[in-house]
């Protein structure tokens, strides 16, 4: 089933691939912006579904240091990922997305 699952993400146009997180928390141990990772993802997921109001209410009650911009690149999460997911990429598409509907 999860293969079947996988081979459906990949088959999905990139900017409306949806990000499998388990929210397990993992990520934000090393993460030295202490970004709420698995709370950015799920709205990231939204985001490339339907933008909404629930994306902008999920980002608007961020501290401007703790939105999907804030995230510095620096990789430390992804080793964390049971999932193997790029964090600081999606970040950077999350941040674009934002951009684009603000």
């Amino acid at each position: 089933m999860l293969n079947k699952e996988n081979e459906n993400i990949q088959n999905t146009p990139e900017e409306i691939k949806f990000i499998p997180c388990t929210l397990c928390g993992d990520c934000t141990e090393r993460c030295p912006r202490q970004l709420d990772i698995p709370t950015l993802i799920a709205a990231y997921n939204e985001a490339v579904q339907n933008y909404s109001w629930y994306v902008e209410d999920v980002i608007y009650k961020l501290e401007k240091n703790k939105k999907p911009q804030s995230c510095i690149n620096c990789g430390s999460c992804i080793p964390l990922c049971p999932r193997d997911i790029d964090i600081p990429d999606i970040m950077k598409k999350f941040s674009k997305i934002i951009k684009e509907n603000s």
